[in-house]
């Protein structure tokens, strides 16, 4: 059996507050006392889960007033997170200068046809090289196929010529996916082969995107055409930090794959959307998240069925580095257009998004990139369930909150929260702390700023690790903490063995990115010394200076 975790977790460092495990929710029943109920945001809260802290205030509101907190949550499981108006006011009165948006949107990544242009752009600049990578001799080679990921793209109505020229062209085996361009879920979506099929698209009104239909896929012994979706977390873009969760969906046409020309309109073999193939009636759903029954399987047992069918774990390994790969380098092309808004924000609490990216293999077991959903619709169905729900408390632990400074200094509930949450590891309860979170930049910081524009990384990763100012602490603090919760979500950027990315940012380089990558290199191989680094700073309080 894991051990039980307490309500609150103690900082990794000292003088920092401690973070909120769950909700304990004590009942008594028939004269025994049952242990709590861990309460955590649930599932459908992903996208908000700063509710966690209006969650505190009403048991902190219903205990004040004798209320049975544990009858209310047996009759009410939405209890104590259930929405009330006033509840985003309060949450900005108390949190000051936190922003209610948990991050700059991502939406230009999920419009196929911006995704598309993102990537052109990665691919066609030119970027000036920052001083910081002017020396680094071991970057990997960026050849013709560098950022072929992705499948080539037309955008009609733009380049409704030149499609009608390739398409009368090609034979009526090549095919064509029709996708427009800001729908989800299958909806508008069909795959053709001849002109006549697009008759109705010569007066569009709004932008669809044309790609070559990839004709090879991976089929497993099925013989049933799938693509996995995969859950990716951000939690900042100043550092850019970027995590993949090691589980997720497999997702497969309800029948058998056929390239023939003649099947070119079989929806059901050729788009994996569950809500494509359901219309058939031939869709069976798989009520056993550890089978590779029906038509939706977890990640974790289809890497099992691609073993039992012969393929090599250390091939698996490469798909899954190439998969990394494709993530980091679809989020980097979106970064001027989210440094913009980033840099907007004064505070780094409540910074993150949770996004979704589905992949295709091909028959090489090759990845590539069909879209990015930066809104993923997390079901309840129980194979569903069995990935995200996992995936969301990890991800509440990772973005981290704290209780409430308001709440717990309350007159009206502040001592019945305190007790509520305090334990046998909890010295003393403290909560949000607005300075620990800050983006404000003192002198030194804007010195430091200055003098390493002008250093290689060589002679850099020295000079800014050798006097940390305190937003170089609070970042580094963040990171760290983020880190010591991921289990089965992944850091995948930046690491030792990222900083060849950063080329692919505008110069000049944010401070920040070269901030982690200095800490990368020198502590990736012994974070327990960073750690004691850092703590010996925070016994100082220099954090919240």
């Amino acid at each position: 059996m894991s051990p039980v975790l307490p309500p609150l977790r103690q900082s990794i460092f000292p003088n920092i507050p401690p973070f909120i495990n769950y909700l304990p929710i004590p009942d008594e029943k028939q004269g025994f006392r049952i242990p709590p109920a861990q309460v955590t945001p649930p599932v459908d809260l992903h996208d908000q889960l700063w509710r966690v802290c209006a969650a505190v205030k009403q048991l902190g509101d219903d205990l004040y007033k004798f209320e049975n907190i544990g009858q209310k949550f047996r009759f009410d499981k939405t209890y104590p997170f259930r929405k009330k108006p006033g509840q985003e006011e309060l949450f900005k009165g108390s949190h000051g200068g936190v922003s209610l948006t948990p991050f700059p949107s991502l939406h230009l990544l999920s419009k196929k046809d911006e995704l598309w242009r993102n990537i052109q752009n990665m691919r066609d600049k030119e970027n000036k090289v920052d001083m910081w990578l002017s020396k680094v001799e071991e970057m990997v080679d960026t050849g013709d196929d560098f950022w072929d990921f992705l499948p080539d793209t037309l955008i009609l109505p733009d380049e409704w010529e030149r499609f009608l020229s390739l398409l009368s062209c090609s034979s009526a085996k090549v095919f064509w996916i029709i996708k427009p361009s800001c729908l989800n879920r299958g909806m508008g979506i069909r795959v053709i082969n001849k002109e006549s099929d697009i008759a109705d698209l010569r007066d569009l009104q709004t932008s669809v995107c044309v790609q070559k239909y990839l004709l090879s896929p991976y089929l497993l012994a099925s013989q049933l055409k799938f693509d996995l979706r995969l859950y990716v977390l951000v939690t900042s873009w100043d550092p850019i930090c970027i995590f993949i969760y090691k589980d997720g969906l497999v997702r497969f046409c309800s029948e058998k794959y056929n390239s023939s020309p003649d099947n070119v309109d079989e929806m059901c073999c050729h788009i994996t959307n569950p809500e494509v193939n359901k219309t058939r009636g031939r869709y069976i759903n798989n009520r056993d998240p550890n089978s590779c029954k029906g038509h939706k399987w977890r990640l974790r047992c289809f890497w099992d069925a691609l073993k039992k069918e012969g393929v090599h774990e250390k091939t698996i390994k490469k798909t899954w580095e190439k998969i990394e790969d494709i993530v980091i380098k679809t989020l980097l092309s979106a970064n001027s257009n989210v440094t913009s808004k980033f840099s907007e924000r004064n505070s780094m609490y409540n910074c993150y998004s949770l996004t979704g990216f589905d992949i295709l293999l091909d028959s090489e077991l090759t990845p590539h990139l069909l879209e990015v959903n930066t809104k993923p619709e997390l079901l309840q169905y129980p194979l569903d369930s069995a990935v995200n729900k996992p995936m969301v408390l990890e991800m509440f632990r990772i973005v981290g909150y704290h209780l409430p400074t308001s709440v717990l200094c309350s007159v009206q509930g502040g001592e019945d929260v305190t007790n509520l949450f305090k334990n046998t590891e909890t010295e003393s309860l403290q909560g949000f702390n607005e300075r620990l979170y800050s983006r404000i930049k003192d002198k030194k910081h804007r010195e430091k700023e200055k003098t390493s524009a002008c250093l290689t990384r060589e002679e850099g990763i020295e000079f800014i690790l050798k006097d940390l100012s305190p937003l170089d602490l609070r970042i580094l603090i963040k990171s760290e903490e983020e880190l010591s919760q991921s289990h089965s979500f992944s850091r995948i950027f930046p690491t030792a063995d990222t900083f060849h990315y950063l080329r692919f940012l505008s110069s000049p380089l944010s401070y920040t990115d070269k901030l982690m990558d200095a800490y990368e290199q020198r502590y990736a191989v012994d974070r327990l010394s960073g750690r004691e680094m850092i703590g010996e700073y925070c016994k100082q309080k220099k954090h919240l200076m």
